[in-house]
């Protein structure tokens, strides 16, 4: 390990003073290493020559002072327009835009209107037409009902159809026989 000299911790002093860190004594012992007892009376001794070398300048002359006061003064006033003046066009600018965001939110209101109002009449004719297909519904199953009915009524009338066409041909039969038996039995043949 290398040994801090006062040198190394005069340098770490300047540096943090250089950047703008109070240069403390834990600061100074981040950079360098070393010891506090080490560290702390030239650090002590440090800021006590800066302290010595701010009191050497003399004192701003009063004229200079009051003519930068002046200055001061008046650039603070321009600022102050010129800062006015921003906050106004900005001002303008927001108020453009939220007038626009208005605009818009009328013109989107009007819609949402536009479509609850469609939604509405929509609702109306599903109802209409849900209440129509349940007429539907019904009326298809008294049909249904009816057919099956019909259906039934002309396997009955099938079946007696049937048995008519069976008893027409017996009948028919019987008749033939009959006309047979009487030609046969006729009084010219005799």
């Amino acid at each position: 390990m290398q040994k801090v000299t006062k040198a190394d911790i005069i340098a770490a002093f300047d540096k943090l003073v250089a950047e703008g860190v109070k240069p403390t004594n834990a600061k100074v012992r981040e950079i360098t290493g070393g010891s506090y007892s080490l560290i702390a009376p030239i650090v002590a001794e440090r800021k006590s020559q800066y302290r010595n070398q701010e009191s050497q300048y003399p004192e701003i002359p009063k004229a200079v002072r009051e003519a930068q006061e002046l200055n001061l003064v008046a650039i603070w006033r321009e600022c102050f327009r010129n800062c006015q003046a921003q906050a106004q066009l900005v001002y303008q600018d927001l108020e453009e835009r939220l007038e626009l965001e208005r605009q818009a939110l009328t013109e989107a209101f009007a819609h949402i209107e536009d479509l609850e109002a469609k939604n509405g009449s929509l609702c109306r004719n599903v109802a209409q037409l849900s209440e129509e297909n349940q007429l539907l519904v019904k009326s298809n199953s008294e049909l249904r009902t009816t057919l099956a009915g019909l259906q039934e009524r002309e396997s009955q009338l099938n079946s007696w159809l049937q048995d008519a066409k069976s008893q027409n041909e017996k009948w028919q039969a019987i008749i033939k026989e009959v006309s047979v038996n009487v030609a046969n039995t006729s009084p010219d043949r005799c």
